[in-house]
């Protein structure tokens, strides 16, 4: 632990505490199922869909240096096909089709 507040890595504490308050918000996240629904060795790009009877949320990850599409229409949804779906994170809002995963960041769906 660096225990100097000027040496810390703020933008990484924020990240880590915002996903906590993320899981705490929705049971999806700490509930259920798993499943691997993208997985793409040439883009680098990882998806699993987290899933009960009900709910599901979908979580990419780009692991790689450059812009990635995704066309969610694609994507195997366990529970339903969704019409629409939240960035829970942001809370831009996606019709099926396409969307950019930004060079190595996330996007968690719901």
């Amino acid at each position: 632990m660096i225990w100097d507040p000027k040496a810390q890595n703020l933008d990484l504490l924020k990240w880590y505490q915002s996903l906590i308050a993320l899981r705490r918000e929705y049971p999806i996240l700490r509930h259920g199922q798993c499943r691997t629904v993208w997985a793409d060795s040439t883009t680098n790009v990882y998806g699993f869909v987290r899933f009960d009877r009900e709910r599901q949320a979908l979580i990419l990850l780009n692991n790689r240096g450059k812009s990635q599409s995704i066309n969610l229409a694609e994507v195997r949804w366990p529970v339903a096909l969704p019409k629409q779906v939240q960035d829970l994170l942001t809370k831009e809002k996606f019709a099926l089709g396409e969307i950019i995963l930004e060079p190595y960041r996330t996007r968690i769906l719901g």
